[in-house]
């Protein structure tokens, strides 16, 4: 993991932080409180237990053995500067002093959690610059037609590439696990594109059900493939690189009776494995 890993920030000063407590640290630490890690698809460190309750116990009982005193329930109002030396921290009990203050209040999507956004205000009354938050991890939605392609794939799910475009450049490029539901588009891939999305303008969204490969590469692999079988229908033959079912529209016809290559657009074969939005 680097500091490319991370969006929404300057990746100077995740570096920084990464250099002063690293992944390999942080795996360290939680095997030391009893909690080993494994690294599943896209980077992510999850417990081998995977398990969410054991990985809160875990850094409750450590909490506990280094004397760290917990105020549960109690909620902070303000944080103030006292002096060149310390802050205030305003609670609905008592206030309480000290010399570093660590605000970690999460971003607006849970209020029920305290994850309402009064940490982004009392960060700005101190002083920082905040930038506009947008949604981000969230499903993208699609325009709901009777036969939209997300209606006909509801429940399937593959590997593929994303990519957003602005003013006809790609901007960015991801790849990973996409679910396709009722609405729109989800899971990891969906969620980490969105917040790129959310705020991009005048852009657009192509998805690629091959991802990593160029039209060319896929040019010589139909073309190899309609060769070698040339009786067997066009799903069947897209079936073999598409999982489980094949992109709206595509023919159950034999591939040798399809228009010959030279008639045949670059726009249209590339439709066949990718789509825009």
């Amino acid at each position: 993991m680097t500091d490319k890993d991370f969006w929404g920030g300057r990746r100077t000063i995740v570096r920084r932080i990464l250099r002063g407590f690293s992944v390999d640290d942080t795996v360290a630490f939680f095997h030391e409180i009893g909690v080993p890690l494994h690294e599943e698809p896209g980077g992510k460190l999850f417990p081998d237990s995977n398990s969410a309750r054991d990985v809160l116990n875990a850094l409750l009982n450590e909490a506990e053995r280094r004397g760290v005193t917990m105020a549960a329930g109690a909620r902070v109002t303000d944080v103030t500067r006292q002096d060149e030396q310390s802050l205030r921290v305003v609670t609905g009990d008592a206030d309480v002093r000290a010399r570093h203050v660590v605000l970690a209040t999460g971003g607006r999507s849970l209020p029920k959690s305290g994850s309402d956004g009064v940490g982004f205000d009392i960060a700005r009354r101190l002083g920082h610059t905040i930038v506009p938050t947008t949604p981000a991890l969230v499903p993208l939605l699609l325009k709901d037609e009777p036969a939209a392609m997300h209606r006909v794939l509801t429940g399937v799910a593959h590997e593929a590439e994303l990519t957003l475009w602005v003013q006809n450049a790609a901007e960015i490029r991801l790849t990973g696990s996409l679910l396709w539901t009722h609405f729109g588009i989800s899971g990891p891939l969906a969620l980490n594109m969105s917040r790129h999305w959310i705020r991009a303008r005048d852009a657009q969204l192509t998805v690629s059900f091959c991802p990593g490969e160029t039209f060319d590469d896929l040019e010589r692999w139909w073309t190899s493939r309609t060769r070698a079988h040339p009786q067997t229908s066009v799903a069947t033959q897209l079936s073999s690189r598409l999982r489980r079912r094949s992109p709206p529209g595509s023919s159950n016809a034999p591939a040798s009776t399809m228009p010959r290559r030279s008639r045949i657009s670059r726009a249209r074969i590339d439709g066949v494995c990718r789509t825009r939005w």
